[in-house]
């Protein structure tokens, strides 16, 4: 199932746990026609666990060009809680045009 994973330093963990979340998906998807809510809460954990490595990779790349200072960190965290945000608006439209539990999910 995991396979085609590679270990090389371009993709790194970051790559490994979207091929992950993406299996996980895939199998919700397949396999479930209505999501319970400890399988939502399953789903956002994994989904802000992450959401908390791109911050961590992003710290990391940014780090060299411009050090790791307070402006840094709050600007990585700044932009990933506007696309958290942007998301969830998003997403809130979304389910209140199709209102089923499944769009939920």
């Amino acid at each position: 199932m995991l396979d085609n994973i590679r270990f090389d330093k371009k993709y790194g963990l970051l790559y490994v746990y979207c091929v992950i979340f993406k299996y996980i998906a895939s199998f919700l998807r397949r396999y479930l026609t209505q999501m319970s809510l400890l399988e939502a809460y399953i789903i956002m954990f994994i989904a802000s666990f992450c959401s908390l490595v791109i911050e961590m990779v992003a710290g990391r790349i940014l780090a060299p060009f411009v050090g790791v200072s307070i402006y840094t960190w709050t600007s990585i965290i700044g932009v990933i809680l506007a696309g958290i945000s942007i998301g969830a608006y998003i997403g809130g439209k979304h389910v209140d045009r199709f209102p089923t539990r499944n769009t939920l999910g």
